[in-house]
């Protein structure tokens, strides 16, 4: 399978599909006239499907995984306005998924205006919780448990 072409408005789902649309429109014009002649035309639309289909995103929670809590320097405001460093902990979890990136950047149909925060790693997210050290281990679990809920929903609207 070919990733989608990125050269679309990134930010709407609609923007995604109308552009991938155009991408077989032209691939559809551009068949060779002798291969489209003697090619039955259910195999030609199982070939362009197969090479333009955008995949959905599908979370493989079952697989997820941590190195568990790293030591880290956190830049935080003091009470007086300046920056300052701080000792920090940050535990990640990497969730594995299947399905086309590109879709974890684009703004689904339904949305929030507070979508969640994660980074991609491969084909991972990668679900962060940061805080002073020591962190409180239920309050790092429980935020992050709420952050992979939340991503959740983002993929499934």
């Amino acid at each position: 399978m070919t990733a989608p072409d990125l050269r679309f408005n990134k930010g709407d789902l609609h923007s995604l599909l109308a552009r991938q649309s155009e991408v077989v429109a032209e691939a559809v014009r551009t068949l060779d006239p002798d291969t489209s002649l003697v090619t039955p035309v259910d195999d030609l639309t199982d070939q362009l499907y197969e090479r333009h289909r955008v995949e959905a995103i599908e979370l493989r929670l079952d697989r997820r995984t941590s190195k568990g809590a790293r030591d880290l320097n956190l830049s935080v405001e003091s009470w007086t306005g300046r920056t300052v460093n701080v000792d920090g902990t940050r535990v990640e979890i990497l969730i594995p998924f299947e399905g086309d990136a590109v879709l974890l950047d684009i703004r689904a149909s339904t949305f929030n205006y507070n979508p969640p925060r994660f980074d991609v790693r491969g084909s991972s997210i990668v679900a962060a919780y940061e805080a002073r050290a020591p962190i409180d281990k239920e309050q790092a679990k429980a935020s992050i448990e709420e952050l992979i809920k939340q991503i959740q929903q983002h993929v499934d609207w």
